[in-house]
């Protein structure tokens, strides 16, 4: 998907997003699957694990999304905290 469709896909559902439209959520979700698994996948080189983190991405990015305060810092934010849960997964697997 091209960043500007991304971009747009965000900026048309995210405002009902963050009021709870868990459907607003999901096709923001279907647009950003492949590049968040994409994200997790480079830092864990598992296809399994990236899947996971991705759902848990998501999921931590619904729960916590009335704090965005920006909505146009949605795609930064998610990248950030897929990035986060990627490095926790490698940390866990060390010990």
């Amino acid at each position: 998907m091209s960043s500007d469709v991304l971009d747009s896909t965000i900026q048309a559902y995210l405002p009902a997003a963050a009021d709870g439209d868990h459907a607003a959520y999901g096709r923001i979700v279907i647009a950003c699957q492949s590049m968040v698994t994409s994200i997790a996948l480079s830092i864990v080189r598992d296809v399994r694990a990236s899947e996971d983190i991705s759902q848990d991405a998501f999921l931590s990015a619904w729960q916590n999304l009335r704090k965005l305060g920006n909505h146009t810092s949605f795609l930064p934010w998610l990248r950030q905290i897929t990035r986060n849960l990627a490095r926790d997964h490698l940390r866990s697997q060390r010990y």
